[in-house]
């Protein structure tokens, strides 16, 4: 008589709502529903961590985007743009680029294109996936993290700890979600939502040894 979805999306979320299914996602897109959905911010901390890579002197910095939304990249692309003006820079200097397949060919295509236009001295991703494809890029061609470019993963992985040096990213309260989830689910009430029904449950930012100075860089 109840659903949990992970990570859901607005066809799922219609299809639930017209069965009349009581029903919360975690994390997703249950669109004009109204089926509550907790979640982080993904736009939100592309915004610190934008503000965070151009505080320790970043000028050029990638995010790529692959098999994701046009709302999805748009809202992102707007939340980064707007932190490099609100920051005093070019907003040149930060670029999104996107294509709406997924793989790990595309990704490594994606940067073969755009990195000697851009010559990106920070990558952001959205999650460990599209990383361990473009990090295959950054070794083929000798490029070294944090040394000549820095990253940051939205969402953490139990695989990041695998990896030299540790990659700087987002963790989620999960514990906080788990326990929301189960209130919810014994008849209480999620807290009060915000726009779409949404509530946005903030994620811990978490500095690694893959982000580095530039100041004084040319």
């Amino acid at each position: 008589d109840a659903v949990i979805v992970m990570a859901g999306t607005v066809a799922v979320a219609e299809w639930l709502a017209s069965r009349g299914v009581r029903c919360l996602f975690i994390g997703g897109d249950a669109g004009q529903t109204g089926i509550p959905v907790l979640a982080a911010s993904s736009p939100d901390m592309f915004r610190a961590a934008t503000r965070r890579l151009l505080e320790i002197g970043h000028h050029s910095i990638l995010a790529p985007f692959c098999g994701r939304t046009e709302k999805f990249v748009d809202n992102c692309r707007a939340a980064i743009v707007e932190t490099a003006v609100a920051h005093g820079v070019d907003r040149n200097c930060v670029q999104v680029v996107d294509t709406p397949y997924s793989s790990p060919d595309v990704v490594l295509n994606l940067l073969r294109k755009h990195w000697p236009k851009h010559r990106p001295d920070a990558l952001m991703f959205v999650d460990w996936r599209e990383f361990v494809a473009a990090d295959a890029f950054l070794r083929a061609n000798g490029i070294e993290i944090p040394r000549d470019v820095s990253v940051v993963v939205l969402s953490h992985n139990a695989s990041m700890e695998w990896h030299i040096p540790p990659i700087t990213h987002f963790e989620l309260p999960v514990r906080r979600l788990a326990r929301m989830a189960a209130r919810w689910v014994s008849g209480g009430k999620v807290p009060v939502a915000g726009p779409g029904g949404k509530v946005i449950v903030p994620g811990r930012w978490v500095e690694a040894g893959s982000i580095g100075e530039r100041r004084g860089h040319s």
